[in-house]
Order: C-alpha cells, then sequence, then structure tokens
C-alpha cells in the first residue's frame, strides 16, 4: 500500500462497509475533526503570529506537513495553562520548540538527535535565555533482550537532574 494514499484508502474501504447511518456519524466525525483543527489553527495565529509564522517555514523543504500540528499546539497550551507548567523537556526539536520558547515558560531543554532539524529549529527561534537546544545523537542496544534508545551525551538524566522538568 502507497502510504501516501492511506488514509483515502481507509475512507474509501470504510465508506464501502458502513451502513447510511454509520456514514453519516464517520462524516459527522470527520467534520469536527477538521472544525477542531481549523479553530486551533485560528487560535495560534492570533494568540501568537511569530510561532505561526514559524510554522510556515518550518515546513518548507520537506519540513512538517499536515494540519495536525496546529491541534497539537493548541492542546500543548492547554496542558501547560491549565497544569500551570514552567518547565518543559522536550525530545525532538521543531515547531513545538518555537511555540514552546513563546509561551516564556521558565527553562525548556529540547533533545535533537538530527543536525539538520537542529538548524532549522534554531533558524527560527527568538533566543530565548531559558531555551536550550542539545545535539545528542541518540544510542540504540539491547539489554536483557530488550532494545533501548538513549540520548548520549548529556543525557537526559544529567539534564533532568539539573531542572527537575514538571513536563516530558
Amino acid at each position: 500500500m502507497n502510504m501516501k494514499y492511506s488514509s483515502q484508502e481507509f475512507r474509501n474501504n470504510v465508506s464501502k462497509r458502513l451502513s447510511y447511518s454509520e456514514k453519516i456519524i464517520y462524516s459527522k466525525l470527520l467534520i469536527e475533526q477538521k472544525l477542531r483543527i481549523f479553530l486551533s489553527k485560528r487560535f495560534i495565529t492570533n494568540k501568537f503570529p511569530y510561532e505561526a509564522e514559524s510554522q510556515y517555514k518550518l515546513r518548507e523543504g520537506g519540513g512538517l506537513s499536515g494540519n495536525y500540528q496546529w491541534l497539537r499546539l493548541r492542546e500543548l497550551y492547554n496542558l501547560i495553562v491549565q497544569n500551570r507548567i514552567d518547565s518543559v523537556l522536550e525530545l525532538g526539536s521543531g515547531g513545538s520548540t518555537v511555540f514552546l520558547e513563546g509561551l516564556n515558560i521558565r527553562r525548556l531543554d529540547t533533545f535533537e538527535e538530527s543536525q539538520k532539524w537542529l538548524e532549522r529549529t534554531k533558524s527560527v527561534l527568538r533566543g530565548n535565555k531559558n531555551c536550550e537546544i542539545y545535539h545528542s545523537p541518540r544510542e540504540i542496544s539491547e539489554k536483557d533482550s530488550k532494545w533501548h534508545s538513549y540520548y548520549r551525551e548529556p543525557t537526559l538524566l544529567e539534564i533532568y537532574d539539573k531542572f527537575h522538568h514538571k513536563m516530558i
């Protein structure tokens, strides 16, 4: 199956198997999801214009794709505000890093294994002194017949022990 068309194929297959009433319910759910994404995108664009613009910049040249990112940013905002989170330890940099930096939280530490994404993210960051991005390639090892993935240097534990983040 070609992954590019997998969601469309899924919808077509679902559509063939559903009764008329089930199709109406499924369509309603799709419309609700699109509305949630639209409202989230509007909220982020209005409240955080620089961060919204950076989302478009990070999409250039094979970066971020799809619209789910707007929904995830709104969810992040709600989590941080409702729970009064003032420090975040993030795994992987990108649009959420720029967004989190824009929230002016006390501490943001981000681990990135890709030099390309490290440079892309840094190119749109504002330079908040409370935001640190670590380039730390990951190692994969087998221990007790299980595969483990970890960042080499610095390690997550070193940074967490230093700042005691409220959210990872």
